[in-house]
């Protein structure tokens, strides 16, 4: 968490600096952007490395069937919450991979105005594929 803060209070100052320094608007921004944008590409990462760790494991995740801790709990019960977080983790994944995806699009598209079509219609095939699915 202080990495984070520590993060977000050297990006004003720099920005500032950048601006005191006579650079051109839209490099400011890029730099700014990309700093959000890779903080949320990392922490994205985490959060999915976190889901494909512990998918099997549903006594480290949230659930709401108190049952599963007991010992005297159903090996039955347990498999069927297994598949489904299972099956569950496997669409949460998805959804959590859309943000450095976004991220980088929007990143990208600071830059890079005459690909921004491009970047969009590659970012929106995943979003389809991720709400089909």
């Amino acid at each position: 968490m202080c990495a984070r803060c520590a993060v977000l209070a050297a990006v004003f100052p720099a920005a500032y600096e950048m601006h005191r320094n006579h650079y051109e608007r839209h490099v400011i921004a890029w730099f700014i952007g990309g700093v959000f944008a890779g903080l949320a590409v990392l922490l994205a990462v985490h959060q999915i490395l976190q889901h494909l760790i512990y998918y099997r494991q549903p006594r480290l995740q949230k659930v709401r069937d108190s049952n599963i801790d007991r010992p005297e709990s159903s090996p039955i019960l347990t498999f069927l919450l297994v598949l489904c977080f299972g099956l569950l983790a496997q669409h949460v994944v998805r959804i959590l991979a859309m943000v450095p995806i976004y991220a980088t699009n929007a990143w990208f598209g600071l830059r890079y105005k005459s690909i921004t079509l491009y970047l969009d219609v590659g970012r929106d095939c995943y979003e389809a594929f991720v709400i089909y699915r």
